[in-house]
């Protein structure tokens, strides 16, 4: 695989498209990145390393067509327009491509960039495509007739699952030009099968003005499967631009899954490539580092969210929704009423591409549509499951790792027996995922598998212990998984130890757990401690450009939980499920109690002076524990699940900006409540031993003001580069640690796509979390261009929005 620079890509596109003053050729070493994708359907027990890989070239064009696309907004042709460009007559009446016309067409050298023209004559005409050939290039007609026919199939397929495509020129068919795509492949090296340039959506230079896909024919064998699939690929491709042409285009990773998932959908099989995502999984889900297995992880994941997860209905929901990454995902999740969210399928799909309990047999974790075995796999329908990290069969034992961001490592323990106590270490401030299935059989087989998360405490640290470790659990597999956005690869270690015989004492750990919906319905358990509030983990910064309306992105929230869990879990629809974390208890009898607390204070409908509240009452006679819930208004926001002693009152902090505890929002009612129990031992939510809750009382939190925001870098008024710039700003109000942030070309910030004269990124930022605190980093800008923003803090729950800060502004220079 050749991996190249990809910024004189851009620069040679933009200049290609008119955008640009004319530059010197790029040298060789300059050329653009282009991205290896294994074929789908290769021969039984193939491996793709081996093969000669396609590649999809549509992501090379991203960064160009998202500059592109601010400067020169999609539109329809005119009548007039299209008349003067012969493919309207008279009347006013769009006319048809005819079989056997010749057309030039332009088309971009993917070692360079550079556009050239391709001659090419129209040898099919279908339902919903013109199928043109390179008259340089030609295509069997055997090729041409299978062609035509799955054009029309696959198109049909594709469009009903993913949403339409776009119509420049009035033509309800697309383009497909089959051509040899001048990639420098040679040899056994990979090429580029496929691409759609959004370039030929708008007016430039070297626009086609038509919808177009373009199609290899040298070393591509048009007709072939491997073909098929690629027509569908960047069909999708090209239907995610049409969801999102008014914004900054979707993110990679998802939009690659998605367009892999089209070709599986299409009926072309599974991308091969997901051989070696999994003998690697400690590859990012969300970073894309234009490797082959890159391709294999977004689209295992994608198709374990299409089966487990709402299938059809879901994905258009991801491609349709403005969201851009995760927050699309969660919006798909949502549409089919499930309680999970990105996180919670992240988990899952982690340890399902290790167990592979099919769930046309009726496990939990695998795939109805393919079997992950130890051996004797076809790359077809079976496949290796994912590789291990590490194999421990003597004990103690210990290792000390590191793991990519949003990456999977594994680990089984096995031969040995009694009882095994399994611990994990992990990076302090990172947020982390951790989960334990135990087998009744040494190799894992489907149906005896049962896996648990393991809870984390703020510190993403863990422990547990499964008894009958050898007889009853032959084998042990724990699933680590790093569960935050970023560059940088995060370290952490796991240990173990095997004791003759059970546990004495009850064992747990106070952690983290990944709950599936609502904050503030979670339901950690576990052994008594202190737990401290933390930062959020996975606090989302989406990129969009708003087309109209307030972005909806979710922020991620802290539940806290004393004495077991701190649990963290993502907003959204639904209720929360409770977390199951892997704790030998032996249960016991409790007394109940009948009384309620009295709540004492703050008494109901208090508007606190800060983003802190000291909560009291009393306990009933008898009480060991209570029970203290404090939820948000429309449970939209983070939210206090809390177990602990005899205590009689609570103080949550204000939050201080980088070190939380991030819980309390501005301008929004909460209400709390109080629950107690007389049992002597540790009493989960689910204890019958708890007694009633008290009555509900409510509070409100200080409105949140723009008056003391300050633009801080770059200074109002500042001429800059080009290049991506930090937006830094600070705020009188240093406890408030959401906002919404917007960039336009035009200071009325018009986001109506019916008023619009400018693009608008309409962001919403967790400055808590952010590097550095309080910014937002913009993409690439234009040259010689002035651009406006403003922040105000971002209102949830039953809050009200305030007014934005101040405009500030600061002035590209020329390129």
């Amino acid at each position: 695989m050749r991996v190249r620079s990809v910024l004189a890509l851009v620069a040679a596109l933009l200049l290609a498209l008119g955008l640009l003053p004319a530059a010197p050729t790029p040298t060789p070493s300059q050329a653009l990145t282009v991205h290896d994708h294994g074929p789908a359907g290769s021969p039984p027990g193939a491996d793709p390393a081996a093969l000669g890989t396609f590649r999809c070239g549509t992501p090379t064009f991203a960064e160009a067509n998202r500059l592109l696309h601010q400067q020169v907004p999609f539109r329809p042709l005119t009548i007039t327009e299209l008349q003067a460009l012969g493919r309207a007559n008279a009347a006013g009446f769009v006319t048809q491509d005819t079989l056997g016309q010749q057309r030039q067409f332009w088309a971009h050298r993917m070692t360079t960039g550079q556009p050239y023209l391709v001659t090419a004559t129209l040898k099919r005409v279908t339902t919903y495509g013109y199928l043109y050939v390179d008259n340089l290039r030609p295509v069997p007609e055997s090729a041409l007739d299978t062609l035509a026919a799955e054009w029309d199939k696959l198109f049909a397929t594709v469009t009903s699952i993913f949403g339409d495509i776009p119509d420049v020129d009035g033509d309800a068919r697309a383009t497909v030009l089959i051509l040899d795509i001048i990639d420098g492949a040679s040899g056994s090296s990979g090429y580029v099968a496929g691409y759609f340039n959004s370039a030929n959506e708008v007016p430039g230079i070297n626009s086609n003005l038509r919808e177009m896909i373009y199609l290899d024919a040298n070393p591509g064998t048009p007709g072939d499967q491997t073909s098929l699939f690629t027509l569908a690929h960047e069909l999708q491709h090209m239907i995610n631009w049409n969801a999102h042409q008014r914004d900054s285009g979707q993110d990679t990773w998802l939009n690659e899954g998605l367009a892999d998932l089209a070709g599986f959908l299409a009926g072309y099989g599974h991308d091969d490539n997901l051989v070696l995502y999994l003998r690697d999984p400690n590859d990012s889900l969300t970073n894309w580092d234009n490797d082959a297995k890159d391709y294999g992880s977004v689209y295992l994941f994608m198709l374990y969210l299409w089966e487990r997860y709402g299938g059809n209905g879901t994905i258009r929901t991801i491609v349709q929704h403005p969201g851009l990454g995760k927050d699309a995902v969660d919006a798909g999740l949502a549409s089919q009423g499930t309680p999970d969210r990105f996180r919670q399928v992240f988990t899952r799909w982690a340890i399902a591409n290790y167990l592979g309990d099919r769930l046309s047999a009726g496990g939990t974790y695998g795939y109805r549509s393919l079997a992950l075995v130890d051996s004797g796999e076809d790359n077809q329908t079976s496949f290796r499951r994912a590789a291990l990290s590490a194999t421990f069969t003597t004990f103690p034992a210990s290792q000390a790792t590191t793991i990519q961001r949003w990456g999977v490592r594994y680990f089984v323990f096995r031969d040995a027996t009694g009882t095994l106590s399994l611990s994990l270490n992990g990076p302090d401030v990172s947020p982390f995922g951790a989960s334990i299935a135990s087998s009744t059989t040494p190799s894992f087989t489907q149906g005896t598998n049962t896996a648990n998360d393991l809870p984390l405490n703020t510190t993403q640290d863990g422990s547990t212990v499964v008894p009958g470790f050898g007889s009853a659990s032959p084998a042990v597999l724990l699933v680590a998984s790093s569960q935050d956005d970023g560059q940088s690869t995060v370290g952490f270690s796991v240990s173990a130890q095997v004791t003759a015989g059970p546990p004495t004492t009850p064992t747990g750990t106070a952690g983290t757990a990944t709950p599936t919906g609502t904050p503030g319905t979670a339901t950690p358990t576990g052994t008594a401690s202190t737990a401290t509030p933390t930062p959020p983990s996975g606090t989302p910064t989406p990129t969009r450009t708003a087309g109209a309306g307030t972005p909806t992105a979710t922020p991620t929230s802290t539940v806290t939980s004393t004495p077991t869990a701190t649990a963290t879990a993502t907003p959204g629809s639904g209720s929360a499920a409770t977390p199951t974390p892997t704790v030998t208890t032996t249960p016991t009898a409790a007394p109940t109690i009948s009384a309620t607390p009295v709540l004492l204070g703050p008494s109901a409908g208090t508007v606190l002076p800060t983003l802190s509240v000291s909560l009291s009452w009393s306990n009933p006679v008898g009480a060991t524990q209570y029970h203290l819930q404090v939820l948000p208004a429309n449970n939209d926001g983070p939210a206090l699940n809390l177990i602990r002693n005899t205590e009689t009152g609570f103080v949550l902090p204000a939050p201080v900006l980088g070190q939380g505890p991030y819980i309390l929002l501005p301008g929004m009612t909460y209400t709390w409540r109080v629950r107690a129990t007389s049992k002597g031992t540790f009493a989960p939510e689910s204890d019958p031993a708890w007694g009633p809750w008290s009555r509900v009382m409510g509070f409100t939190t200080p409105a949140p003001s723009s008056s003391g925001i300050l633009a801080l870098d770059p200074p109002n008024g500042a001429i800059v580069s080009t290049t991506p710039q930090d937006l830094r700003w600070a705020d009188s109000a240093p406890g408030i640690f959401y906002y919404e942030v917007q960039v336009s070309g035009d200071t009325r910030f018009d986001a109506n796509p019916a008023t619009a004269t400018s693009f608008v990124w309409w962001n919403l930022i967790h400055g808590g979390v952010s590097t550095p605190l309080n910014s937002w980093r913009t993409p690439p800008l234009a040259p010689n261009t002035v651009y406006f923003w403003r922040v105000r803090p971002r209102v949830q729950g039953d809050g009200t929005p305030v007014a934005w800060s101040p405009t500030f502004f600061f002035k590209t220079g020329l390129q």
